[in-house]
């Protein structure tokens, strides 16, 4: 899921750097050589150029950035919200693995949301080792979108998302993946 998030920042990322740096250059080239009257000529073209980089980067793909802040269903007033949730787009049909830190001594809240077109999303909590041992499966109860555990011991956690396949609905959709915790009182 990370990875997922990573490929399209990346990609928006450079299509940025790379309009900017054309921009820049045709900025250079029209101010140190050009008389005024080809500089007149100059912006329509510029201002056409820097229209279309605005324009691919928003049509490149949907920005998923605190998607889970505003779509994820959260606990009651005593949990903390996590820096580490995590939104991405996802594909129906794909699957996606973040990797967190849990705590000792903290309980955690975990909350899936994407958009009801999406269908039952199912998530999965591994222990980060070989054996790679299960902690949940929403699955086994009736796809909950949210669950909560108590950790004794830190530990590095694995959150698998799966989307189901919905046929002829191939349309990307943002999946977050809220987490909070709060101190246990042992």
């Amino acid at each position: 899921m990370i990875q997922a998030l990573k490929k399209t920042s990346l990609f928006t990322q450079t299509s940025m750097i790379n309009c900017l740096l054309k921009i820049s250059a045709l900025s250079a080239n029209r101010h140190s050589a050009f008389k005024k009257s080809k500089s007149i000529r100059l912006k329509r073209p510029l201002f056409t150029f820097f229209a279309a980089c605005l324009l691919s980067l928003s049509l490149s793909g949907q920005d998923c950035t605190g998607y889970h802040q505003y779509h994820c269903t959260y606990a009651d007033y005593t949990y903390f919200y996590s820096r580490q949730s995590k939104s991405a787009l996802f594909s129906p049909g794909q699957e996606g693995e973040m990797h967190f830190i849990a705590y000792a001594d903290e309980e955690y809240y975990v909350s899936i949301c994407a958009h009801k077109k999406m269908g039952d999303i199912q998530f999965k909590i591994f222990e980060d080792s070989p054996e790679r041992n299960l902690i949940y499966d929403n699955s086994s109860d009736g796809f909950s979108p949210s669950v909560v555990f108590r950790n004794e011991r830190t530990r590095n956690l694995i959150i698998e998302v799966k989307i189901p396949d919905k046929g002829n609905d191939k349309e990307r959709r943002c999946v977050g993946v809220l987490i909070e915790f709060k101190k246990t009182n042992e």
